[in-house]
């Protein structure tokens, strides 16, 4: 157990670095699957740091910021990324967690659910299994309980990252209204 977190930490870590050599020794070596699979472990912190490698791997937001090469191969590996979790179940192992943990953990649940619009994004197959999961009904259930004058910084993030998910699923989010 030890060893398995000290890997994952140090996997952590190295998902932070921007360059696309990390990137694709992580990519290709079958971590993604691993951690797409340790989604579903009871130990908080695996998960944890599993779905932030995962998030890291699969954020765009510095793309356009880089040069245009190097951020060529960084979006050629997050499409690459992207596969492989959707392949793994990674769609309703992230759903189930966010269910899990949404009433208890503010930070994991911001990390899940800017990972699963990542991974919503523009991908029908995805967006329909966060329906059958209910996520919309959920993230609206999340949103009620928190209130905009008592917000720490880490619930504020989630409430933009949420308002950002529900976006793409504006039509629904209306019906339940």
């Amino acid at each position: 157990m030890a060893r398995t977190e000290s890997a994952i930490k140090i996997l952590w870590n190295l998902s932070y670095m921007r360059q696309a050599e990390v990137r694709s020794a992580i990519v290709h070596s079958d971590t993604v699957k691993a951690f797409t699979l340790l989604l579903s472990s009871e130990v908080d912190r695996l998960v944890f740091y599993s779905c932030a490698v995962l998030h890291n791997l699969l954020d765009d937001a510095d793309l356009r910021r880089r040069g245009a090469r190097d951020a060529r191969a960084l979006r050629r590996l997050r499409q690459e990324a992207l596969g492989v979790v959707r392949e793994n179940g990674g769609v309703l192992s992230l759903a189930r967690l966010l269910a899990r943990c949404a009433d208890r953990n503010v930070q994991l649940t911001t990390v899940v659910v800017d990972t699963l619009r990542n991974l919503a994004h523009q991908h029908d197959p995805a967006k329909g299994a966060l329906l059958a999961e209910r996520i919309p009904h959920l993230l609206l259930h999340l949103l009620g309980g928190l209130t905009r004058d008592e917000l720490t910084p880490t619930e504020e993030r989630l409430v933009r990252r949420i308002m950002r998910l529900i976006k793409g699923y504006w039509h629904y989010v209306q019906y339940l209204l």
